[in-house]
């Protein structure tokens, strides 16, 4: 697995806390406003790192056409960090295994000016582990989406 680090003043105490603190608000969150529209559509057949990626992964974009989620399918004996290697090779990630901490996706890096991570998701449902830990299973939706805190 090639993962690119890119960020190494970030430690593994910043990301525990921003998954902590992504935690906390989905749990306290009341009511929610309208999200933005968002678009879908499928990678392109290069990425930044020049290797094609999953035809199976979906990069979702705003209006402006900022990347703000990545979709992609789950795999019995797959981590979510390896898949999202898989599905976006330029993917930045700090970290490694179950220390890992993702930065960026589809070229858009997480803003600390702005108070931004990648929140990961299956099936809908907050992940409570990060994603070099996460067993993934075949059938499953793995959604990576650009949240503030």
């Amino acid at each position: 697995m090639n993962t690119t680090f890119r960020h190494p003043l970030r430690t593994v105490a910043s990301a525990a806390a921003a998954l902590l603190v992504a935690g906390l608000l989905g749990a306290c969150a009341g009511t929610t406003a309208e999200p933005e529209p968002m678009v879908s559509a499928t990678l392109g057949q290069q990425s930044a790192a020049g290797a094609a990626p999953s035809a199976e992964a979906s990069l979702s974009t705003d209006a402006s056409g900022e990347v703000e989620g990545l979709t992609y399918g789950g795999r019995t004996g797959a981590t979510a960090l390896e898949l999202l290697l898989e599905a976006d090779p330029s993917a930045e990630v700090t970290g490694e295994g179950a220390n890992a901490f993702v930065t960026a996706i589809g070229g858009r890096v997480a803003d600390d000016s702005k108070s931004e991570f990648w929140s990961l998701t299956v099936d809908g449902e907050l992940a409570q582990v990060g994603a070099g830990a996460l067993e993934t299973e075949d059938g499953q939706e793995i959604t990576w989406t650009l949240e503030t805190y």
